[in-house]
């Protein structure tokens, strides 16, 4: 299931909202994507993607990818100290 979330507001508040396909939609992207070989391939990327991209540092790996996103991040020395303890244990 693709779910996207989107939070808002302060740290302390935030406020998440889950968008996801329901049955109807599964069934039309599984459709789209059988319809041609590009669309298969581009499935295929995504998947690729996420498996490299979906992990709970993924945070620090944008900073350390992309520095200009951390220069004035908020909550960047957090980030920071879970990848220091994380490497520690």
């Amino acid at each position: 299931m693709a779910t996207v979330f989107q939070r808002s507001g302060p740290h302390e508040a935030p406020a998440t909202e889950e968008f996801a396909l329901n049955e109807d939609g599964h069934r039309a992207a599984e459709r789209l994507r059988q319809s041609s070989r590009a669309y298969d391939q581009l499935y295929v990327y995504i998947q690729r993607l996420r498996s490299e991209w979906d992990k709970p540092n993924l945070l620090r790996r944008v900073y350390k990818t992309w520095p200009k996103y951390a220069e004035r991040s908020l909550i960047r020395d957090q980030v920071e100290g879970r990848a220091r303890r994380r490497r520690s244990n």
